[in-house]
C-alpha cells in the first residue's frame, strides 16, 4: 500500500473510509480481500461439531495462526460446542508467538442447552448421549477441543457475571451477544480490554436481524472500529479498534441509553454503508427492532420498503426472518 490509501476491493464495507494511520492501514492491507481462503488450513479444523461455517472456520485459524501478535489472550465468547475454541488454538499452535504465554484461549459459554434450537441440535448430532447428560454439554466441549487441550481453558457460568481478563484481549469471537444484557456486559466490560491498532473483533451473529442491538452498537461505535471485512460466510462481520473508546461511550450504548428514533437512524446508517444481502439484513434488523419497541405499524411499513426492493431475494435468509417476524393471525 505504496500511498497509504485504504485497499479499493475490502468485501462488503464503505467506498468511502476516511484516511486512517498508518499502523491501522497496515492491518487493512494484512487482512483485506480474505487471505483466509487462499491460506492452506489444518484439515482438522473443520472437524469439531458446531454453528460456524467454513469461512469463519478459516478465518479464525487465520487470525491465530498469521495474524496474532502476542500482545492479549484470545477471547472465545459464546464457545458452544468448541469449534470456534478448537479452530483459534489449532491456530495459536502454529503462530510464530505459540510459546508466548498469552497465546491462550479463555472460552465462555454457559455450556447448559437452554434453548429448544440448542438442544436439538445436540440431540441430532449426538443421539447415543442421554438428554440430562446433554443437557450440560461442557463435557462434549473438551471432549471436541481434546487436541488442544491446554491451550484452552473453558469459563463456565452466566457471561453476564464472567469478568474480563485482567490481560489484553487481542483476538475476541462473539457468538454470545444473545440478548442486550449480554451485549451490554460485552460491551462494558470486554470492549475496554481491545488494543487499539492491534485488536480483531468478530460480530458472529452480524448477519442476522433478531439482534438489533448488535448493529445499533457497532454503528454508534463506527469511529473507534474500521470494518476489515463486512461478510464472512456465513454470519460474520470483522472489525478492527482503530483507537481507544471514551468509557462514557461505551456505557451509554450498552445500556441502548438511545431513543427509538436514534436507534432506526444508526440501523439506516448501517444499512447504506453495507451492500448485497447483509444491507438487507439490516434493514429486517430494523422491523424487528420495531416490533420490539411496539411500533408495528411503522415495522410494517418498512417491511413493505423492504419487499419492494429490487434486490430482495424470498430465498434469503433475511426474507425468512423477515416472514417469522410477522403478528399471526
Amino acid at each position: 500500500m505504496k500511498d497509504g490509501s485504504p485497499p479499493a476491493t475490502l468485501p462488503w464495507s464503505h467506498p468511502e473510509r476516511p484516511r486512517l494511520t498508518i499502523p491501522v492501514e497496515g492491518v487493512i492491507s494484512q487482512l483485506a480481500n480474505k487471505p483466509w481462503l487462499r491460506t492452506p488450513v489444518p484439515p482438522e479444523i473443520f472437524l469439531p461439531l458446531g454453528l460456524i461455517a467454513g469461512e469463519e472456520r478459516r478465518l479464525l485459524f487465520y487470525l491465530a495462526a498469521t495474524y496474532y501478535r502476542g500482545r492479549g489472550v484470545v477471547c472465545d465468547a459464546g464457545a458452544f460446542l468448541g469449534a470456534s475454541a478448537f479452530c483459534l488454538a489449532a491456530g495459536l499452535a502454529q503462530s510464530a508467538l505459540s510459546s508466548s504465554p498469552l497465546a491462550r484461549v479463555l472460552s465462555y459459554d454457559l455450556f447448559v442447552s437452554d434453548e429448544e434450537y440448542v438442544k436439538d441440535f445436540i440431540a441430532s448430532r449426538f443421539p447415543a448421549i442421554p438428554d440430562a447428560v446433554a443437557a450440560d454439554y461442557l463435557h462434549i466441549f473438551h471432549f471436541q477441543t481434546a487436541l488442544h487441550a491446554s491451550r484452552i481453558e473453558a469459563i463456565a457460568g452466566d457471561f453476564c457475571r464472567a469478568p474480563a481478563p485482567s490481560q489484553p484481549v487481542e483476538l475476541l469471537f462473539v457468538d454470545v451477544a444473545k440478548t442486550p444484557a449480554l451485549n451490554a456486559h460485552l460491551v462494558s466490560q470486554f470492549f475496554p480490554r481491545l488494543i487499539p491498532g492491534v485488536s480483531i473483533l468478530i460480530q458472529q451473529d452480524f448477519y442476522h436481524a433478531w439482534h438489533p442491538y448488535i448493529h445499533i452498537t457497532m454503528q454508534y461505535l463506527k469511529q473507534y472500529f474500521v470494518i476489515i471485512d463486512g461478510f464472512v460466510n456465513s454470519q460474520s462481520r470483522v472489525y478492527l479498534l482503530s483507537q481507544n473508546i471514551p468509557e462514557e461511550e461505551l456505557h451509554r450504548v450498552a445500556r441502548l441509553e438511545l431513543t427509538l428514533e436514534e436507534q432506526l437512524r444508526l440501523l439506516n446508517e448501517a444499512a447504506a454503508e453495507s451492500v448485497g444481502p447483509v444491507r438487507l439484513m439490516i434493514m429486517v434488523a430494523k422491523v424487528w427492532q420495531c416490533r420490539l419497541a411496539g411500533a408495528g405499524k411503522l415495522a410494517q411499513e418498512f417491511a413493505d420498503e423492504i419487499r419492494a426492493d429490487a434486490s430482495f431475494d424470498p430465498q434469503a435468509l433475511y426474507a425468512k426472518q423477515l416472514v417469522q417476524m410477522q403478528p399471526k393471525g
